[in-house]
């Protein structure tokens, strides 16, 4: 499964579900649904659940490295990226995307 997590609003959150939803993502886990944002441990346990996600088999990309060693500390495989080209090195890493 590959899901989003995000401090942003309602409102991007209606909009990414009813006009911008990539094929890619199967969930949009967003802080208004679970009562705590990044990079509170609240907030990537309530993700977690929500996903039926056990933190040892999740991996975790942002750019903001507080987010990313907050995962850590949960268990979470997790790597900063800055731009597409870092997210894309992340996720060829730990085996989520193969090489051309």
């Amino acid at each position: 499964m590959v899901a989003t997590l995000s401090d942003n609003g309602p409102v991007l959150l209606a909009a990414i579900e009813s006009v911008v939803t990539p094929s890619a993502i199967d969930e949009h886990v967003f802080s208004c649904m679970l009562g705590a944002t990044k990079p509170e441990p609240a907030a990537f346990l309530a993700a977690l659940e929500l996903l039926d996600a056990r933190p040892q088999q999740t991996f975790f990309v942002d750019d903001n490295p507080v987010n990313v060693l907050s995962a850590r500390r949960l268990g979470i495989r997790g790597e900063q990226a800055n731009k597409a080209a870092d997210v894309e090195s992340a996720l060829r890493s730990v085996g989520l995307l193969r090489a051309h």
